[in-house]
Parts: structure tokens; sequence; C-alpha cells
């Protein structure tokens, strides 16, 4: 991720006017984001043109003036200048910025404090916490007042020390006919901002201000995939130019900000098709909390439910409790004790505990992490020895020096030869979450090639990294070492949604194609964006790993078709985790295969009224569907996740979808 940046334009409306002329910055790209703040001296309200959708208007500061905020996210036909119309003819000072390297507005708007009057000759906007939790964002000081003071005002906010402008009316007619706006920003990664005041000239007045956030814009995949938009289609199922490793950090917070919007469709005789004369049906939500005695609290007033699910990851849910609901009290509402069940249409869609409690006048913004999460808090192979160790296989998971004290794995298979063993000694714990509240179910061990007779078998030392990482480790090694970089498996970790007795399964090949299951443009697909990316194009692979003894080994992978076609292009890979050549020649293959052509990804926005999981589950493959221009689509996607949003009985359905690996 990098900071986005922005360049201004400020415009001085010194004769009162219905028709508010503002220059725009130049130089305005498509995909980048445009704001619009502009104050007025005679109140009224603000009407913005076609394109531009309003942050806030407010009136409230004492004086008689009106400050408002719009965003736009620009297509290149913008022009020099935009005009608002006012509702009363007044004088008007308005600041415009145009902001590069951001996160599409349309799918993370920009974010605002809670706005902040007074009188005074210090504006200070409130504290802001985006949704999103700790990014590269861009913020903004913004205020406006009433008065003839100097604009801008001398010197800036603490930090804030770029662009930083003002707008103004001028001085003619006395200080209620005036007014100005004032503005400044900085880059900072951090999850709460909270700027200081700005020393206005001259004699205090009435003043409004501000805190905004930009989020910046995706650049890894991963985050594109979950935190961007509403699906991200991609060829890779595991990041393979990191060698499958991965992180053993918690996963960061994933933003649930997903506006429901009321997209018509159009009726053509395929399922899940709606006439784009009728609403989307509407379906009832419940969200119950189960608190540390076990006692049920049915919620009644919830608003803003949004819920996550993810293959091999972990899912969050997000709602808002106010604080007039009869069931709101200290006890029912637990940090990292209650257990957070929503129901849809009388169904459990998902189960997770209570992890973020945000409280404030309005009631309280409940975030919640699903059970996966859970599998984190253990950690494995920290001990390093293996004194007194009688055979290898004893040899894998933390214990008493002497009985179970080393973190070696030598020919195992996956499932019940590694997992199925870890599992257990978790379990036996103080007081675990895992074999407490979570059952041991089904663990399977993944084949070499989709055989239901040849197991794979691996070897591997583990150093110090929690359950939940260990397992997507898994989950890649089980796909990426089978013969000619098939990597036809899908190997899948779940938890059941169950009320009583939650289960733990390890299941490989999960997932089948779905034909009668068809998402097709102007009809469940609103819109889509398609990327060729030929900038990762690889098609000379050196792949290299080092083995006990110590041992280098070394492969070279080629597609001759892809260098006559794009030029050779070399790359050297480190491949850690290979233990022997064939797992090291099957990486590079898996790696080369990936790399050869240009990568397409396919983003897709969908209409409301889908039901979630019609007609298919998580790992099945569903039928896309995009003809327009020179895009062709009409292939199968792998199911790899899900996000809802529903407010008031309205609810959008957004399957996250993956292009599968043949």
């Amino acid at each position: 991720m990098a900071f986005p940046t922005a360049t201004t334009a400020t415009t001085n409306g010194t004769t009162a006017t219905t028709s508010a002329v503002i220059n725009l910055p130049g130089s305005i790209v498509a995909g980048q984001t445009l704001l619009v703040l502009i104050r007025c001296s005679l109140g009224g309200t603000h009407t913005f043109p076609a394109g531009w959708t309003g942050i806030f208007e407010d009136s409230s500061d004492g004086s008689d003036d009106t400050t408002s905020l719009a965003w736009r996210r620009a297509d290149g036909t913008e022009g020099a200048s935009i005009t608002v119309t006012l509702g009363t003819s007044s004088k008007f000072s308005a600041i415009s910025w145009l902001v590069a390297g951001a996160r599409n507005p349309e799918l993370s708007p920009p974010e605002i404090s809670n706005i902040t009057t007074g009188n005074s000759t210090n504006p200070n906007p409130g504290s802001l916490t985006p949704s999103g939790g700790a990014q590269d964002y861009l913020w903004f000081w913004m205020g406006g007042w009433e008065g003839t003071q100097t604009s801008p005002p001398s010197g800036n906010p603490t930090n804030y020390t770029s662009n930083v402008v003002g707008a103004e009316t001028g001085s003619v007619g006395g200080v209620s006919t005036n007014c100005r706006v004032a503005s400044a920003t900085r880059q900072f990664n951090v999850a709460t901002e909270d700027p200081g005041s700005w020393t206005i000239s001259g004699l205090g007045d009435d003043w409004t201000a501000v805190t905004v956030a930009i989020y910046p814009e995706v650049t890894s995949e991963e985050l594109v995939e979950k935190d961007l938009g509403y699906v991200v289609l991609e060829p890779n199922t595991i990041p393979l130019g990191v060698d499958y490793t991965v992180e053993t950090s918690d996963t960061e917070t994933k933003g649930i900000n997903y506006d429901v919007q009321l997209t018509p469709t159009f009726e053509k005789g395929l399922e899940y098709r709606l006439p784009p004369s009728v609403a989307p049906a509407r379906v009832s939500y419940h969200v119950i909390i189960k608190d540390s005695s076990g006692e049920l609290h049915e919620f009644e007033k919830f608003s803003s439910l949004s819920y996550e699910l993810y293959e091999n990851d972990v899912g969050v849910c997000r709602f808002l409790l106010p604080y007039s609901d009869s069931k709101m009290t200290p006890d029912s509402v637990e940090a990292g004790k209650g257990i957070i069940r929503i129901y849809r249409e009388g169904v459990l869609v998902w189960q997770g505990f209570v992890s973020v409690i945000d409280d404030n006048k309005d009631g309280s913004t409940i975030y919640g992490f699903d059970f996966k999460e859970t599998l984190k808090w253990s950690r494995i192979g920290f001990r390093v020895t293996t004194s007194g160790s009688t055979t290898p296989s004893s040899d894998y998971f933390l214990g008493t020096v002497g009985v179970q004290g080393g973190n070696v794995f030598d020919e195992e298979r996956i499932g019940s030869g590694i997992i199925s063993r870890i599992w257990d000694v978790i379990a036996a714990r103080t007081n675990p979450f895992i074999g407490g509240v979570i059952q041991k179910g089904t663990i399977q061990n993944p084949n070499v090639v989709g055989s239901d007779t040849t197991r794979k078998v691996i070897s591997r030392t583990v150093a110090d990294e929690d359950f939940f990482s260990f397992l997507q480790e898994m989950v890649a090694v089980s796909r990426a070492d089978s013969p000619s970089g098939s990597w036809k498996q899908d190997t899948v970790f779940d938890i059941s949604l169950e009320e009583d007795t939650p289960t733990f399964t390890f299941l490989r090949d999960v997932g089948t194609d779905k034909p009668d299951v068809r998402l097709e443009l102007d009809s469940e697909i609103t819109n889509f964006t398609l990327t060729e990316d030929a900038s990762g194009i690889r098609n000379s692979i050196r792949g290299l790993t080092v083995t006990d003894a110590p041992k280098v080994l070394t492969t070279t992978q080629t597609d001759t078709a892809s260098s006559t076609a794009y030029y050779l292009r070399d790359i050297g890979i480190v491949f850690p985790s290979a233990d022997k050549q064939s797992a090291l020649v099957e990486k590079a293959k898996d790696y080369l295969k990936e790399k050869k052509d240009v990568r397409k990804d396919v983003a897709v926005e969908f209409a409301s009224g889908l039901k979630p999981f019609d007609g298919y589950q998580m790992g099945d493959g569903v039928k896309i569907v995009v003809n327009r221009g020179r895009v062709a689509i009409d292939e199968f996607y792998r199911v790899v996740g899900m996000r809802v949003s529903y407010e008031a009985g309205i609810e959008l359905t957004v399957p996250i979808l993956r292009r599968k690996r043949t």
C-alpha cells in the first residue's frame, strides 16, 4: 500500500448567487477521487450535480451558514468546474481536492468524524476511527466559519503541513454575510486520528469542523480480494511468489462497510433473475448473543448488519446496537466472551465471538470474528529439542521435554499423522476453546494426485507458529506438490455452524461445479472490471532449496511458447518448504504455470436480491458470463467467500469468487 496524495483548487465566491461555480483541480484522471467542501454565508440547501455523493450538509454551528462536503469518482469528463445550486442566494467559499492513489470511493467511500461546532478562535474537529483499521490513510482537517478572518489561518494544525489552503468571500458587507473554509492534510498509518485545533485570526465566531479519512489504493492481491470491492477473481489460489508460506501474525481485521444498494436487474428467464420493476424481496435477520453465563439475548433494534465468510480464513461480522435496545446491558455484550449468532429466516448463517466493542452516545458497534479465529490461540513447535523421544512420530508438539518435546514430522500423512495429533494435544490442555467448545470432526488425508488410495506424506520441521497458520500451510502443501503441476485438489478446513457442537473438519476435494448457477452481466452482475497484467510474466524459473545435511537442490523450468510470445523473462525463486527434488520440481512448475501468461483479474459488482448460497455451497464452481466489447468470459469460478449486508429488510449478497485452476 502507499499513501494517497492530493492537489487542490479554491474558489472565492465574493458575489451572492444561487449557482456556485466551484473550480476543480487540473489534470483529472478517471478513477481518481474528487472532494468538494463548500460553505455559504446565508444558509439554505446545497444541491450537487448528478454523480456527486453528499457526505454531510450541516447548519448547526449557531451562524446562519451551511457547510457541506461531497465526493465523486472521476471519469475524466468533469471539466474545470462544477455548479452547486444554493437554496438561498449568498456568497460562498469552497475548496476542491483531486486525490490520486485512493481506493475506489464507490466501494470504500471517504469516512468522517462526528461534526463538531463551536464559537471560538480554535476550530477543532473530532476524533475518527475508520472501519478499515490502521492503513495508509490521507487525513484531512476541514473547517468553515463565519466572519472576515485571514484565509487561510496562519500556521497549521499540528502535523497537518500539506495542502494548507483556504477560501473566502471577502469582507464587504460585514461579518454575518461572509465566511471562510480551510483545510490541511497529513499522511499517517494509524487506526484512530484526532487532529488538533487551528487558530483563526481576529475575533472568534461560529465554526464547523470535521476529520476526513481517504482509504489508500489496494495494491496486494490479498487486500484486493478482501478489502477493496465486492469480489476479485484471480488465477492464484495461494500467493506462489512466497512459496506458499503463511504469515504467523494475526489476520488483519477486515473492514465491513458495504452500503446496501438497490440495483435493478433484468429478467431473462435464468435463475436468480428479478424483473426490473420488482424490488428485492425483504428477508428477516435475528441477532442473538450468548453471554459467559450461557444466557441468550436476542436484540430487537440492531442495524447496519454485515457479515463475511471465507474459505480457509477468518470471517467477520459487524452491527450496531442502539442504546435504546432493552437488551443492552453490561452483561449482555461482553468483549472476548460473548458468542454471536446471526440467523437468516431462522437458519444460523454466522457464528463467532464478540471481539471489539465501540461505544458512543448512540449505542454500541459490535465486531466479531468467526470461530476459525480461535485456531490462532494455540502455538505449536516452539520446543526444538528431541531429547528423550523414542520415535519420530512423537516429535510433533509442545510438551514436557523427553515426552513430546520436538517439532519434527518425518514422512507423515497430513491429516492423521500431523493435524489430528496436534489437535488432540491442544484439546488436552487446560480450558482450551479447541476441544472445549469446538469438537473434533473428520480429518482427511489429502491425496497425491486425487487418488482415493495414495495419500500424500510430507516431512516438515515446525518452528513456533500458531495452529491456524500451520493449517493454511498444510492446505497449500496438499495442493502444491502434485505431479506435473496438476493442483486439482481443493483442501478446506472449517468449523461447522452448529449451536451446541460446532465441529472442526479438514477435508480434501471440496466443491463441485454447478452448471445451473449462472451469474451474468446485466442480470446478477451489474458492473465489472477486467485487468490484464503482463508486468509479472516469467517464463524461465530457476528454483532452489536447501535440505538437511545440508544440501542445495536446483531445477530450471521453462515455457517455450511464453518466451517466444513475450521474450525470455528469468526469475530465481527459493522454495524453502521443498524437502526433496521432486517437490522442488513441482513447486517450480506450479510457479511457472501461474506466471507464464498475462494475468487476468476480474472485479464484479452484484445486484441486490440474490440469496446467499442459493443452489451452491462454499467451494463450488459457479458460471460467470460477461460479454461486453473485447471481454468474453464464460467459465466456472470457485466460491471462496461470501459477504452479506443487511439493512431494514434489504439484503445485498456478494459471493467472493476466484478463477479455477485446471
